[in-house]
Protein backbone atom coordinates (compact mmCIF):
# COMPACT_ATOMS: atom_id res chain seq x y z
CA UNK A 1 0.00 0.00 0.00
CA UNK A 2 1.44 3.51 -0.96
CA UNK A 3 1.07 6.59 1.25
CA UNK A 4 -0.07 9.54 -0.46
CA UNK A 5 1.06 13.10 0.39
CA UNK A 6 -1.15 15.19 2.90
CA UNK A 7 -2.60 17.91 -0.73
CA UNK A 8 -3.17 14.29 -2.66
CA UNK A 9 -7.50 13.44 -2.24
CA UNK A 10 -8.55 9.89 -2.00
CA UNK A 11 -10.63 8.40 -5.15
CA UNK A 12 -13.28 7.54 -2.61
CA UNK A 13 -13.38 11.21 -1.46
CA UNK A 14 -13.73 12.21 -4.85
CA UNK A 15 -16.60 9.56 -5.60
CA UNK A 16 -18.31 10.91 -2.68
CA UNK A 17 -18.07 14.30 -2.99
CA UNK A 18 -19.74 13.85 -6.56
CA UNK A 19 -22.31 11.61 -5.31
CA UNK A 20 -23.17 14.41 -2.54
CA UNK A 21 -23.21 17.46 -4.73
CA UNK A 22 -25.79 15.96 -7.05
CA UNK A 23 -28.16 15.92 -3.67
CA UNK A 24 -31.05 18.45 -4.28
CA UNK A 25 -32.32 20.45 -1.42
CA UNK A 26 -33.70 19.00 1.31
CA UNK A 27 -32.97 15.56 -0.15
CA UNK A 28 -31.53 12.67 2.08
CA UNK A 29 -28.82 10.17 1.20
CA UNK A 30 -28.44 7.47 3.28
CA UNK A 31 -25.08 5.83 4.99
CA UNK A 32 -26.05 2.64 2.99
CA UNK A 33 -26.46 4.09 -0.44
CA UNK A 34 -22.74 5.70 0.26
CA UNK A 35 -20.99 3.12 1.38
CA UNK A 36 -22.39 1.11 -1.82
CA UNK A 37 -20.61 3.60 -3.65
CA UNK A 38 -17.28 3.00 -2.50
CA UNK A 39 -17.79 -0.36 -1.20
CA UNK A 40 -16.27 0.60 1.98
CA UNK A 41 -18.38 1.68 5.28
CA UNK A 42 -18.39 5.20 5.33
CA UNK A 43 -19.02 5.38 9.51
CA UNK A 44 -16.25 3.04 10.31
CA UNK A 45 -13.31 2.79 7.62
CA UNK A 46 -14.33 5.49 4.99
CA UNK A 47 -15.13 7.77 7.70
CA UNK A 48 -12.66 10.13 7.21
CA UNK A 49 -13.34 9.82 3.29
CA UNK A 50 -16.77 11.29 3.94
CA UNK A 51 -15.32 13.97 6.05
CA UNK A 52 -12.90 15.01 3.09
CA UNK A 53 -16.08 15.13 1.11
CA UNK A 54 -18.22 17.38 2.81
CA UNK A 55 -15.45 19.74 3.61
CA UNK A 56 -14.99 19.60 -0.16
CA UNK A 57 -18.55 20.87 -0.81
CA UNK A 58 -18.58 22.99 1.62
CA UNK A 59 -15.71 25.03 0.43
CA UNK A 60 -15.57 24.44 -3.53
CA UNK A 61 -19.94 24.26 -3.95
CA UNK A 62 -20.70 26.16 -0.72
CA UNK A 63 -22.98 23.26 -0.28
CA UNK A 64 -24.44 22.49 3.67
CA UNK A 65 -24.84 18.60 4.88
CA UNK A 66 -26.11 17.98 7.97
CA UNK A 67 -26.32 14.86 9.40
CA UNK A 68 -29.35 12.48 10.16
CA UNK A 69 -28.51 10.47 13.28
CA UNK A 70 -28.15 6.81 11.82
CA UNK A 71 -29.65 7.32 9.00
CA UNK A 72 -27.61 9.92 6.53
CA UNK A 73 -26.88 13.38 4.85
CA UNK A 74 -29.47 15.78 4.20
CA UNK A 75 -28.63 18.68 2.17
CA UNK A 76 -29.42 22.29 3.93
CA UNK A 77 -30.84 25.15 1.59
CA UNK A 78 -28.23 27.74 1.71
CA UNK A 79 -30.67 29.80 3.18
CA UNK A 80 -31.25 27.75 6.14
CA UNK A 81 -26.83 26.91 6.11
CA UNK A 82 -26.40 29.81 8.28
CA UNK A 83 -28.31 29.42 10.90
CA UNK A 84 -27.68 25.52 11.36
CA UNK A 85 -23.75 26.25 10.69
CA UNK A 86 -23.71 28.91 13.61
CA UNK A 87 -26.23 27.50 16.16
CA UNK A 88 -24.30 24.27 16.01
CA UNK A 89 -20.57 26.31 16.42
CA UNK A 90 -22.26 28.51 19.53
CA UNK A 91 -23.34 25.30 21.50
CA UNK A 92 -19.92 23.55 21.24
CA UNK A 93 -18.52 26.43 22.25
CA UNK A 94 -20.79 27.10 24.78
CA UNK A 95 -20.07 23.70 26.31
CA UNK A 96 -16.50 22.98 25.47
CA UNK A 97 -16.17 26.26 27.72
CA UNK A 98 -18.45 25.04 30.87
CA UNK A 99 -16.86 21.60 30.86
CA UNK A 100 -13.17 23.56 30.36
CA UNK A 101 -14.04 26.09 33.72
CA UNK A 102 -15.63 23.27 35.79
CA UNK A 103 -13.03 21.59 34.73
CA UNK A 104 -10.54 23.84 35.93
CA UNK A 105 -12.61 25.02 39.20
CA UNK A 106 -12.63 20.96 40.14
CA UNK A 107 -8.61 21.33 40.67
CA UNK A 108 -7.54 20.97 43.94
CA UNK A 109 -6.94 24.49 46.53
CA UNK A 110 -3.62 23.80 47.01
CA UNK A 111 -1.79 24.53 43.85
CA UNK A 112 0.95 26.59 43.66
CA UNK A 113 0.65 30.32 43.45
CA UNK A 114 1.73 29.98 39.82
CA UNK A 115 -0.84 27.35 39.14
CA UNK A 116 -3.83 29.31 41.15
CA UNK A 117 -2.82 32.21 38.79
CA UNK A 118 -3.02 30.00 35.51
CA UNK A 119 -5.80 28.30 36.55
CA UNK A 120 -7.27 31.95 37.34
CA UNK A 121 -6.54 33.45 34.15
CA UNK A 122 -7.52 30.22 32.11
CA UNK A 123 -10.75 30.40 34.32
CA UNK A 124 -11.50 33.99 33.18
CA UNK A 125 -11.30 33.47 29.75
CA UNK A 126 -13.39 30.33 29.87
CA UNK A 127 -15.95 31.82 31.44
CA UNK A 128 -16.18 34.80 29.47
CA UNK A 129 -16.37 32.35 26.05
CA UNK A 130 -19.00 30.00 27.80
CA UNK A 131 -21.22 33.89 28.83
CA UNK A 132 -20.56 35.16 25.36
CA UNK A 133 -21.69 31.92 23.50
CA UNK A 134 -25.08 31.62 24.64
CA UNK A 135 -28.58 31.61 23.18
CA UNK A 136 -28.75 34.94 25.65
CA UNK A 137 -26.06 36.71 23.96
CA UNK A 138 -27.69 35.63 20.38
CA UNK A 139 -30.47 37.44 21.39
CA UNK A 140 -28.80 40.45 22.23
CA UNK A 141 -26.86 40.87 19.32
CA UNK A 142 -30.14 40.05 16.91
CA UNK A 143 -32.01 42.85 18.71
CA UNK A 144 -28.66 44.90 18.37
CA UNK A 145 -27.22 46.48 15.56
CA UNK A 146 -23.52 45.47 15.41
CA UNK A 147 -22.54 46.44 12.18
CA UNK A 148 -22.75 49.02 10.09
CA UNK A 149 -24.20 48.89 6.27
CA UNK A 150 -20.31 47.62 5.05
CA UNK A 151 -20.25 44.65 7.74
CA UNK A 152 -17.74 46.90 10.00
CA UNK A 153 -18.09 46.11 13.83
CA UNK A 154 -19.77 48.77 15.87
CA UNK A 155 -17.35 48.52 19.08
CA UNK A 156 -19.98 50.26 21.39
CA UNK A 157 -22.37 48.60 20.50
CA UNK A 158 -20.49 45.09 21.39
CA UNK A 159 -19.56 46.37 24.59
CA UNK A 160 -23.03 47.12 25.20
CA UNK A 161 -23.91 43.22 24.60
CA UNK A 162 -21.34 41.95 26.55
CA UNK A 163 -22.29 44.16 29.67
CA UNK A 164 -25.92 43.05 29.39
CA UNK A 165 -24.98 39.18 29.18
CA UNK A 166 -22.65 39.64 32.07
Amino acid sequence: MSRRGISELSVDAVVLAKALAKLSDNEVITYSSLSELIKRDVRKEARAQLATARRMLLRDNHVFLDCIPTVGLKRIPADESAERIGARAIRRSHSAAQKGHRELMSLPADLSPEAQTVRAQYGVVLGIVANLSSCKTLEQVKMTRVADANGKLQMPNLLKIVEAVS
